[in-house]
């Protein structure tokens, strides 16, 4: 299994000549957490907003920084005491920051519910 994953980011604040698809490592859960294979993401006006600097004041990211809030997806891992889920549940929420445009994503389980 790799152990890198593509990407939607930022490195610098800007327009939309600023946002590349990279490789990035691909994350493992925590406790409390799951890794989601993401089979899609919200798009919605805090990715640009984001993205061009605009809340920067009020929400300092470090960058780069992976863009989208929302996911829809499957679950991969589960982490150490994460009990609500299991491989293979199909699952939706939000990320509680940013990081939803990439294959994968850690979600704290407590963030996500079950879609059928």
């Amino acid at each position: 299994m790799s152990t890198m994953q593509r990407a939607v980011l930022i490195r610098a604040y800007g327009g939309t000549d600023i946002v590349e698809v990279a490789e990035i490592a691909k994350p493992e859960p925590a406790q409390d957490q799951v890794l989601v294979r993401v089979r899609a993401a919200g798009v919605n006006g805090i990715d640009w907003k984001v993205r061009e600097g605009n809340v920067r004041n009020a929400f300092p990211l470090q960058l780069p920084i992976v863009l989208g809030a929302e996911l829809a997806g499957v679950v991969e891992a589960v982490g150490p005491g994460a009990s609500r889920f299991r491989v293979g549940d199909r699952v939706m929420g939000a990320v509680g920051g940013l990081g939803a445009y990439a294959d994968f994503v850690i979600v704290n389980e407590l963030s996500l519910s079950l879609t059928h």
